[in-house]
């Protein structure tokens, strides 16, 4: 006992050494790499500034990344405190255990001194944290206010700046314009170049198309998705390759220009204009999953003209800060030139928002009174946006129609994301599909069978998508940055209910993730069952399959648990629950599923065996973990427990092989040829194909008995085919009349002789 003391003892020393070296490499270093005094200056700064409304918003701005980054350093410093604090905490329990001598004491001492120092340091990363973020809540407050008084700033009425001389002078210099363009760097010679390109492109779009043409020839279906694909780039295919080649040489021909021409960024707008147009009329007119929405077609012609005129008024926007910024004009001319777009632009969405109440929906009787109060508020609200901009609000306008043009390509893409989602997943889903068709058969799922998973990733995404979209709005209209960003750490940090954490985010992750990896098992399982490469072993690998199709759910599951950010601390305490309730209340289960797994291992019965259990015969039809499925000659499905076909005997009547005997029983009148009926009943079954005749199992008559009104014959023949044996025992039955009868051989029946005796009656 002396000897393990104080070889213990000398290793907690050599432990203690080890880790003071550690903390003396790092003496003098606080975890974290933040001084906490300056980042306190630099905070107290801040607040004062904040205080005292000294800043504007570009100082804000850049004062408050400062302090997120010192934020951010803190959090390390917490984080990589708490690691060395408890190193310390265990080098303060070595040293407690090994005693204290004099060096030893001063060892404890250092500890001591570093784990107030780390503590404090600690303490003081939190208490900044704390002090930044409320410094941070009231700058999102500063933010808001400024916002609100900018755009409620009024500036002077539109009429009032409108006068005869500023229209005259609104003119364009169209050398300065041109210039600014570099239109001046065109040469001949570089003209020459660009017509060769589109030469080029023309001859190249010829033949784009006649193999398009050729491709969607070859196409069954129609309303698939790649032969919309091909059509969409058949129609676009002359506008895309015409401003690729313009932008692609004008990008080249303007490289190291500075200052930049504008045609090169116009260039590239153009591009991204016809490229957007072709993507929204790509998604907008997909084939519908639903033949039956006959609505939906208008819909999407519907969104897709909003769209190309919101995109087209975008374009016309930037060419016009293209063209302002190159001309001279004055201020009144420039808000002349803004309200005036203002006003086409807020005209053209009321025009875009007028095509909508053209819907069936809007047309039905039901809704006339609902649709005029509609129609009438959606003319005052746009109306009042083009009274704001020639009033002086310029920006509340741009404010207002800034916002309801991005919520309504917010709720079109919301709109359109949720029917291009729920269009692919239905094709996933719908057999009637041949990407279904495969999935299901890859998957080894039945043609009736729904894929829950499918229907679980579709509505994680309509979740995702729907939040996304609510914080979206949230920004659009201007809500308190502080209200998004706790709707955001809910969502995503999540909320505690009645001692319960909820992350919803994470939770809907969970479950798609769930969903994703449940399909990857599936498909691997499947894979594993099918594509056997041991002969003669297929059920081998169906029951490795089974097994492997467990494990890869178990492990989906631990997955989806992780991703949702389930504790597994609580989940370790439930497992040790469950343990001590598998020996008591949990034990048949438990013996089922060890019995499960020994049927799919060692095999004594399999998918597909005919068996007896008992009185019941019956086809394995499946088994599963805990049970086993019988289907008897009734159709009638039977549950077994695994446990039960263990402790208990079953007959198998393909365990070995398929070959089942039969015996046809057939009792011949007294004074019959008994070698005639031997012949006969040998003859009948050397004519049935499915009676083997080999010599091992050749057909064999057996003489059985003298019975009490025949000779009783016993016809024994092996079939191929156990699951035959009724039917091929009802052939021989059959064919033994027949013969019998062709021969004159008599089939005896029971007889009764009844003798009638009279009794006379008594004199009286």
């Amino acid at each position: 006992m002396g000897k393990h003391w104080y070889s213990t003892k000398f290793l907690w020393i050599i432990f203690l050494l080890i880790g003071k070296v550690t903390l003396a490499q790092a003496n003098g270093v606080l975890p974290g790499d933040i001084d906490l005094k300056s980042a306190n200056e630099q905070l107290s700064h801040v607040s004062s500034q904040l205080a005292t409304g000294k800043l504007d918003s570009a100082s804000l701005f850049e004062n408050v990344e400062g302090i997120k980054a010192l934020q951010e350093k803190s959090k390390v410093c917490i984080e990589e405190g708490s690691k060395q604090l408890a190193s310390i905490n265990d080098l303060l329990k070595a040293t407690e255990i090994i005693g204290r001598s004099d060096e030893e004491s001063e060892n404890y001492r250092y500890l001591k001194d570093k784990k107030q120092r780390y503590a404090k340091h600690i303490a003081g990363c939190k208490l900044f944290i704390f002090r930044s973020q409320e410094t941070l809540n009231e700058f999102k407050s500063n933010i808001q206010t400024l916002t609100s008084s900018k755009t409620l700033k009024k500036t002077t009425p539109i009429w009032k700046v409108m006068d005869s001389q500023v229209i005259e002078n609104f003119k364009v210099d169209t050398s300065s314009f041109l210039k600014s363009l570099g239109i001046n760097h065109f040469g001949p010679r570089s003209l020459t170049v660009l017509g060769l390109l589109l030469l080029t492109g023309i001859i190249f779009y010829f033949a784009l198309r006649k193999k398009l043409a050729s491709l969607l020839s070859g196409r069954e279906s129609p309303t698939s998705i790649a032969t919309h694909s091909l059509m969409t780039l058949k129609i676009f295919s002359p506008y895309i390759i015409t401003t690729l080649i313009i932008s692609g040489y004008i990008s080249i021909m303007f490289a190291g220009e500075d200052p930049t021409p504008s045609l090169m960024p116009i260039s590239h707008i153009a591009l991204g204009y016809v490229l957007a147009i072709m993507l929204s009329y790509f998604t907008l007119n997909l084939p519908p999953a639903n033949m039956t929405e006959n609505w939906l077609p208008i819909l999407q012609k519907k969104i897709f003209l909003s769209i190309f005129w919101v995109l087209t008024l975008m374009f016309i926007r930037y060419e016009l800060i293209f063209l302002l910024d190159t001309q001279p004009f004055t201020s009144e001319q420039i808000d002349i030139a803004r309200t005036l777009y203002i006003t086409i632009f807020t005209s053209t969405v009321l025009w875009v928002t007028w095509h909508i109440f053209h819907l069936p929906f809007f047309q039905n009787k039901k809704q006339f009174l609902s649709t005029r109060i509609a129609k009438l508020i959606v003319i005052s609200f746009f109306l009042s946006i083009i009274l704001l901009e020639w009033m002086g609000h310029h920006n509340l306008s741009v404010f207002l129609i800034r916002s309801v043009v991005l919520s309504l390509l917010m709720i079109l893409i919301l709109l359109v994301s949720f029917h291009f989602i729920g269009k692919i997943l239905y094709r996933l889903e719908d057999y009637r599909f041949k990407v279904s068709q495969k999935l299901h058969y890859y998957m080894g799922v039945k043609s009736h069978k729904t894929l829950y998973e499918i229907t679980i990733i579709k509505i994680s995404l309509y979740l995702i998508i729907l939040a996304l979209s609510i914080i979206t709005f949230m920004e659009i209209w201007g809500v308190s940055l502080i209200t998004i960003d706790s709707i955001k750490t809910g969502l995503i940090e999540g909320i505690t209910l009645l001692n319960i954490h909820i992350a919803p985010l994470k939770l809907v992750m969970g479950f798609m993730v769930f969903a994703i990896s449940n399909i990857l098992g599936k498909l691997l399982c499947a894979y594993v069952a099918h594509r056997s490469n041991v002969e003669h072993e297929k059920e081998t690998q169906v029951a490795f399959a089974s097994i492997l199709h467990y494990i890869t759910f178990t492990v989906s599951v631990l997955i989806a648990m992780l991703v949702a950010g389930v504790n597994f601390t609580g989940i370790a305490i439930i497992a040790g629950a469950l343990s001590v309730g598998a020996g008591f209340g949990l034990q048949n289960i438990v013996n089922n599923f060890i019995c499960g797994v020994i049927l799919l291992m060692q095999k004594p019965v399999k998918p597909g065996d005919r068996v007896v259990v008992d009185e019941t015969e019956g086809f394995i039809r499946k088994i599963r973990i805990l049970s086993t499925q019988i289907t008897t000659m009734s159709k009638e499905d039977v549950i077994i427990p695994n446990s039960y076909l263990i402790s208990n005997p079953i007959t198998n009547y393909m365990f070995r092989d398929r070959l089942w005997r039969v015996i046809c029983t057939v009792g011949v009148a007294y004074g019959s040829d008994v070698d005639l009926v031997k012949q006969l009943l040998l003859n009948v079954a050397a004519q049935h194909p499915e009676v083997l005749q080999e010599t091992s199992n050749k057909p064999a008559v057996l003489f059985r008995s003298f019975g009490d009104n025949s000779l009783i014959f016993e016809l024994w023949s092996i079939i191929r085919d156990v699951n035959k044996k009724f039917h091929i025992e009802s052939d021989l039955n059959f064919a033994i009349d027949r013969t019998f009868r062709e021969h004159g051989v008599v089939i005896a029946f029971p007889q009764l002789d009844l003798h009638v005796k009279e009794v006379k009656p008594k004199p009286q």
